[in-house]
């Protein structure tokens, strides 16, 4: 951290301007220690409106906070958290080696990584634009989606940063003046909803005004004259400490690294008869295909129990068997909350899982401890199969509303996720009534891979209902369509439609307009929409996974490098919808008046409607149905009361519905383009083609 006495020596450039581009952390107090779960960077230019300065990284900020504490992203966060814990504290990044680390870790401390040194008076540099890196694994990739989404989502107009994920170990330097940082601290959030922020930068200008040392939070924003709502809505947060920054804004120390503090592995715990008796109980369970656990009544009250329970099977997984049996201590041992935390937990028993859920009276779980309603685990500490570990699931009672599956902070499971997805689509009701996360999702996106295989739609459509969106951009001389891939975004109709409030308000004029920089995607505002349509769109943003395909894919127009492309169009399912956007005209007015606008959202009905193979009539109403944004929820979500939504679709209202000629003839043509086009439009990056191609028939 910048010592107090430190006064800048930089070359001056313009009075008052600060930095051009941001690294932002998401920290929290692990084992006495501030440690980072995500970072993302923002990279700047030097016109003003192409970085983030001001209002702008005040609104920016607002929006991670609004990411980070919407409540419908507490237990993915929280399921994160405690994974993170059992990840430090074998050791991870302090250079800690030792056997007993969880997780399969290769326990060697990391390299600090330095952020790319830049000038804003060479914007075309290549260090601002740096290969996107689709090779690591980010450890916590709900957290680092969630962080990026409130980075890239809701871009101001004109803005062109480049934001992407960073890894763990990147350090801020402050003589490096280019880089200003913003933090936020989760530490207390989840306990107490409480979250604490920080923003650090140096603002560059003559000698005499800038002053020394660094300004923290609140002063640094209103010394950039910022005074408007986003402003109000963060005087509530508190500011982070200066500790909390030892490990993102490190001393200079010899070796580029902090001290480690000399704090022990988790005890083994006392090793008395009561422990090890516990420790025959766990074995038995391999032996035994249920327990009544009033059985153990009396041995329940007394003190420590449920620790000395919960320890023993975290340091003996092998113990525990794959029986109804342990599922019942699982239960005993790891429920806090009506949460069922099993993400520390090596050797999960599949066929156990379901036996820890269920609180019926037969199994003699008092009822004074309540439901459990949601579940996290790691998916390849899952002892037993996809379909095992599906069938469990499907076992669970009403009761449980959210299921967290996550990967291994070390290694990537995207493969073994898409696999359990599989198998829960094939168990409709689950993914109906049950929140479920895939961590392998996030991670996939953030790696600019898909994720769910291609030589099939394994998403069901009568719970994730929109396959795709078709955009036609024309002008008086020619037009040009795009593809939005739908489904592996995971969308159920309600939360579609505030994602296509959003998304379609934002969509700018013709392909130029339409081109996306690096982590600004188009398609994050589907990812970071409320959870509901009664929910305020500024103050909620409730995460779900990142279209991998059109996160994967190039974007813009064709270079001689990398060729533009678009996903794969999908043939129209008489189960599914299709969304229909044509805009043009010419280029918007210097007076900002908006574009024409028409949109339908149309279902086959009867047959498919085939891309290879599309009819060459006209499509009447006996063949296509076209509605309007009402219409598609009154006939995929009738649980939404229409009626107390006025104000929310009178935005949409204003734009019109096709009617059945016009959003015919615009399929046909989006349909047309998408068979010329077919030679490339799922080409990959080019530095990845034949690997992912390879990874997408698995």
């Amino acid at each position: 951290m910048a010592d107090p006495d430190f006064q800048p020596y930089w070359q001056p450039l313009e009075p008052g301007r600060g930095p051009n581009s941001w690294i932002f952390f998401v920290l929290a107090n692990i084992d006495g220690r501030h440690r980072p779960l995500a970072a993302a960077s923002s990279t700047g230019a030097w016109a003003e409106e192409e970085s983030l300065h001001a209002d702008r990284l005040v609104a920016c900020l607002r929006r991670i906070v609004t990411v980070l504490s919407d409540p419908t992203n507490r237990t993915a966060i929280s399921s994160e958290m405690a994974l993170a814990a059992s990840y430090f504290a074998a050791g991870h990044g302090d250079g800690v080696s030792d056997d007993n680390a969880g997780h399969g870790l290769n326990l060697r401390r990391p390299e600090p990584v330095q952020l790319p040194e830049l000038n804003r008076r060479a914007p075309g540099q290549g260090q601002r634009r740096r290969p996107w890196d689709r090779e690591s694994v980010p450890p916590f990739p709900f957290i680092t989606a969630a962080l990026l989404l409130g980075v890239g989502s809701d871009p101001p107009p004109g803005y062109d940063g480049i934001n992407r994920p960073e890894p763990l170990a990147t350090v801020y330097r402050d003589p490096d003046v280019e880089w200003g940082m913003v933090v936020v601290d989760v530490t207390d959030l989840i306990l107490s909803g409480v979250l604490r922020y920080g923003i650090v930068g140096f603002k560059i200008g003559e000698a005499s005004s800038t002053g020394g040392g660094d300004v923290i939070g609140e002063a640094y924003i209103l010394n950039l004259g910022v005074h408007n709502r986003n402003m109000e809505l963060l005087a509530s947060l508190s500011v982070v400490e200066d500790a909390a920054l030892d490990m993102v804004w490190p001393k200079e120390y010899g070796d580029g690294h902090p001290p480690v503090p000399d704090t022990p592995l988790s005890a083994e715990g006392q090793r008395d008869l009561k422990y090890q008796a516990i420790g025959r109980l766990i074995q038995e369970t391999q032996n035994m295909d249920d327990l009544d656990v009033t059985i153990l009544n009396e041995v329940r009250d007394l003190p420590g129990f449920t620790d000395s329970l919960r320890h023993n099977m975290l340091q003996n997984p092998d113990r525990i068997g794959n029986t109804r049996a342990a599922g019942r201590l699982l239960r005993l041992a790891f429920v806090q909350n009506g949460h069922l935390g099993l993400e520390g937990l090596k050797n999960v028993p599949a066929q156990g899982i379901w036996a820890a859920l269920d609180d019926g009276p037969q199994t003699g779980v008092p009822q004074t401890d309540g439901p459990i309603t949601s579940l996290s685990l790691c998916l390849d500490c899952v002892r037993g199969t996809p379909a095992q570990l599906a069938h469990s699931l499907s076992q669970a009672p009403d009761t449980l509303r959210e299921v967290c599956l996550l990967q291994s902070p070390s290694r990537d499971t995207g493969t073994l996720g898409a696999q359990v997805f599989i198998e829960l689509a094939a168990r409709p009701p689950i993914l109906s009534r049950i929140k479920v996360t895939f961590a392998g999702a996030y991670s996939a996106a953030l790696r600019k891979r898909f994720w769910l295989p291609t030589s099939s739609n394994h998403t069901p459509l009568d719970i994730f209902p929109v396959q795709q969106i078709f955009v036609r951009h024309y002008n008086t001389t020619n037009s040009e369509y795009d593809t939005l891939y739908c489904g592996d975004g995971l969308l159920k109709p309600e939360r579609f439609a505030a994602g296509f409030l959003a998304w379609l308000s934002g969509l700018e004029w013709g392909r130029d307009g339409y081109y996306e920089s690096e982590g600004n995607h188009a398609s994050f505002g589907f990812s970071s929409a409320p959870a509901s349509l009664t929910a305020d769109p500024v103050s909620s943003a409730s995460v779900s996974p990142i279209m991998c395909e059109n996160m994967s894919l190039p974007r813009g127009f064709s270079t001689g490098q990398e060729p533009w492309c678009s996903p794969r169009a999908r043939d129209l399912d008489p189960g599914g919808w299709t969304v229909l956007v044509s805009q043009g005209g010419n280029p918007p007015t210097p007076s900002g008046q908006k574009h024409p606008q028409h949109y339908a959202f149309v279902r086959a009905r009867g047959q498919p409607i085939s891309v290879k193979d599309p009819p060459t009539a006209t499509l009447g109403p006996e063949r296509l149905d076209v509605v309007g944004l009402e219409g598609f929820l009154a006939a995929t979500a009738s649980y939404v009361n229409l009626g107390v939504l006025d104000a929310r679709l009178d935005a949409i209202r204003s734009t019109p519905v096709m009617g059945q000629v016009e959003a015919a003839t615009i399929l046909l043509e989006c349909l047309d383009a998408a068979r010329y086009s077919h030679p490339i439009f799922r080409l990959p990056d080019p530095h990845v083609t034949m690997e992912t191609n390879a990874a997408l028939e698995y």
